[in-house]
């Protein structure tokens, strides 16, 4: 299966965790964050993610750090 379908595959099956971030062990969501980079890194080793929890939803970024050659990948 594409990498990239890997990642968000089980982004959307832990979803949960990453909109409860304040409520959950911090040794658990380490687990999940680990684990989210590690399948996107098999997809391309120089994305990175950031998640924001806001009060209703929260938000995904996907960012090329600013290399703008990494912008079709991102």
């Amino acid at each position: 299966m594409n990498t990239i379908t890997n990642f968000w595959n089980y982004f959307q099956q832990n979803n949960f965790v990453f909109l409860l971030l304040n409520e959950i062990p911090k040794g658990e969501l380490k687990t999940h964050f680990d684990k989210l980079i590690e399948m996107l890194h098999q997809y391309n080793q120089d994305l990175d993610i950031i998640i924001k929890n806001k009060t209703k939803g929260g938000e995904l970024i996907i960012t090329a750090n600013g290399n703008p050659y990494l912008f079709k990948e991102v």
